[in-house]
């Protein structure tokens, strides 16, 4: 009975995915975010990482993917593309140095909550394996040992 069950419940989210038009997940690595460069803070401290200030120039979040997938994706010129672990590295760095209170502190700390929630679905997708199989298994083992 319970393989009957199994089998019916395995068919069904096959019917149902396959009925999905257009249905192709993003992996995660395939997935970006996109700023301003004034998203970033001011200038003086923005450059230091960024580079010089250019208006046209969107700021391409990833979670590491080639320089040259990124600019099949982002064909505009002028783009710059930053991993996620290294823009929050600076954003929060540009933080601490704001004054509090001031409108661009506000503004990173939107970019920061942004980066963070972005960077939390890798996090989470990596710690979600079973707890006997990858990384789980050796995590779980150190724990018990």
């Amino acid at each position: 009975m319970k393989i009957i069950a199994v089998t019916f419940a395995v068919a069904l989210v096959a019917l149902i995915c396959g009925c999905q038009t257009k249905f192709a997940p993003k992996s995660l690595a395939q997935k970006t975010i996109t700023f301003s460069y004034d998203d970033f803070g001011p200038e003086s401290l923005a450059s230091q990482w960024l580079g010089p200030r250019d208006p046209a120039a969107r700021i391409v979040i990833h979670h590491g993917q080639t320089e040259n997938t990124l600019r099949r994706r982002h064909p505009e010129p002028g783009n710059r593309f930053i991993t996620a672990r290294r823009a929050l590295y600076h954003t929060g760095r540009t933080l601490r140095q704001l004054p509090a209170g001031s409108a661009g502190r506000t503004r990173v700390r939107a970019t920061f909550t942004a980066l963070r929630a972005f960077d939390n679905d890798r996090r989470a997708a990596a710690s979600a394996v079973p707890p006997f199989a990858g990384r789980g298994a050796s995590r779980r083992m150190a724990l018990i040992h």
